[in-house]
C-alpha cells in the first residue's frame, strides 16, 4: 500500500517479530533465555516391523495436507489463477476486475499465519519451550525452499524432506562417529556439523539458480493506474 520495497520490509519485519518475541520472554517469563518447559504435541507412531518404528508430528501432516489443499487452489480453481495473476502481471489481473492490493493482502496474512504454524511446530512440536533464536534461520532456509520447488507447494513438501535431511544429517552425524570412533571429541566439531543444513542449502540453491521461474510482478509493488 506504501509502495516501499517489499525485501527491506519484509527484513524489517522480521528484525521486528524477532525483538518482540525475546521482549515477550523476559515479560511473561522472566527468562532471558528460555521460556519453562511445557508437554510437546504427541507423535503418531506407526510400527513398520519388529524393531522399527515410523513417528511424526501431526503438525508434519497437517503441513503436508496444506500443501496438497495450497496447490489444488492455486492451480486448479478460478481464485486461485486470480492470486497467480496477481504476481505475474497486476495490471492485466486488474483489468479482469481482481482487486490486487486486496489479494494480495490476503495471501500476505495466510502466508503468516502458516509461518506462524511453522514457529509453533518449532516450540510445541519438536523443542517443547521458546528458546533466543530458536529457527536458527530456517526461515531463510523456508525461502531457499520456495526457490527449489519453483513456487508449487507439490514440490516444497519434496524440498521440505530434503532440507530436513540435511538437519537430521547434521544431529546423526556426531552421534555416529561417537559411537564408531569414542575417543573422538565430537563436542569440539559441534559447530562443524551444526553448519551442514546451511551448506546443503546453499549446495541446492546454486544448482537451481538460474532455473527456477520467478513470478514476474514478486516483490514489486503495484501501482494501480
Amino acid at each position: 500500500y506504501l509502495r516501499g520495497d517489499q525485501i527491506i520490509a519484509g527484513v524489517g519485519f522480521n528484525t521486528l517479530a524477532y525483538g518482540i518475541s525475546i521482549m515477550g520472554l523476559v515479560t511473561i517469563w522472566k527468562q532471558h533465555g528460555a521460556s519453562p518447559s511445557v508437554n510437546k504435541i504427541p507423535m503418531i507412531s506407526l510400527r513398520i516391523r519388529e524393531g522399527l518404528t515410523f513417528t511424526i508430528s501431526p503438525l508434519s501432516i497437517v503441513a503436508i495436507l496444506i500443501a496438497i489443499g495450497a496447490w489444488y487452489w492455486l492451480f486448479k480453481t478460478t481464485s486461485g489463477l486470480k492470486l497467480r495473476a496477481c504476481g505475474e502481471d497486476p495490471k492485466s489481473a486488474e483489468a479482469m476486475g481482481v482487486n490486487v492490493f486486496r489479494t494480495r493482502f490476503y495471501a500476505t496474512v495466510i502466508g503468516g499465519i502458516l509461518t506462524g504454524l511453522g514457529g509453533a511446530y518449532l516450540t510445541d512440536g519438536w523443542i517443547g519451550q521458546f528458546t533466543r533464536h530458536i529457527s536458527a534461520g530456517r526461515g531463510f532456509i523456508a525461502l531457499a525452499n520456495v526457490a527449489f520447488s519453483n513456487w508449487n507447494p507439490l514440490m516444497a513438501i519434496v524440498g521440505g524432506m530434503i532440507f530436513g535431511f540435511f538437519d537430521v544429517l547434521s544431529i546423526y552425524l556426531p552421534i555416529k562417529i561417537q559411537l564408531i570412533y569414542p575417543e573422538v571429541k565430537v563436542t569440539t566439531l559441534a559447530y562443524l556439523f551444526k553448519t551442514i543444513p546451511y551448506i546443503g542449502t546453499l549446495a541446492v540453491v546454486s544448482l537451481i539458480i538460474g532455473r527456477a521461474r520467478v513470478p514476474r510482478a514478486l516483490g514489486k509493488p503495484y501501482i494501480k493506474e
